[in-house]
């Protein structure tokens, strides 16, 4: 984690993570043909740029769970602004956040996004839960397009009224649990298919 480990480290060690599992999946009980990758907001990062074949992982993926994405760590969309303060997590945490990211000399347009890789390759169908008062939903709203446009098939769901990161807030949120368990189940489905 950042920012004792800094960009790419987290990256490496997802791509590593999910070639150990598919290469121990025997060992493990594992069936290898049905492995996802996800992830919470810049977790969810990482998990879209595997997803995306940005750090190369050798394992076949049948999926990404996305849950309140941050897609792109330089992004400037409006809704950045618009839920830049007074929503849990503001525009000043959101920029330390991302400067603990860095490293040094290293600014946040340097670093990817599946919104700016000239190819995505052939990633796996996406669940993205996008929580409708957070500063980075124009950013996830973006790659629900463009993962669309390349013939992806996505389950969108957009949660009325809810802040980042929400899933996690369920003793604050009583619709944290139902959002989290709907999604674990189209994330099971999306496995179960043939």
């Amino acid at each position: 984690l950042a920012p004792e480990a800094r960009f790419p480290a987290g990256l490496i060690d997802a791509a590593f993570a999910v070639d150990w599992v598919a290469h121990e999946a025997p060992g493990l009980g594992i069936d290898a043909s049905r492995l996802a990758v996800g992830g919470e907001s810049a977790g969810a990062l990482l998990a879209a740029l595997i997803a995306c074949g940005h750090q190369r992982a050798s394992a076949r993926l049948k999926a990404q769970l996305l849950l309140c994405p941050v897609i792109d760590l330089a992004g400037n969309a409006p809704s950045r602004e618009e839920f830049g303060k007074g929503y849990l997590i503001d525009r000043d945490t959101v920029e330390r956040d991302i400067e603990d990211c860095l490293a040094a000399g290293q600014s946040a347009p340097e670093l990817p996004s599946p919104l700016c890789l000239a190819a995505i390759g052939q990633p796996p169908p996406a669940i993205v839960d996008i929580a409708e008062c957070d500063p980075f939903r124009d950013e996830a709203e973006a790659y629900v397009a463009r993962l669309r446009e390349v013939g992806v098939a996505v389950e969108r769901t957009l949660h009325a009224g809810m802040p980042h990161a929400f899933h996690g807030l369920s003793a604050l949120l009583p619709q944290a649990d139902p959002a989290l368990h709907a999604a674990g189940r189209k994330l099971a489905e999306l496995l179960s298919a043939p």
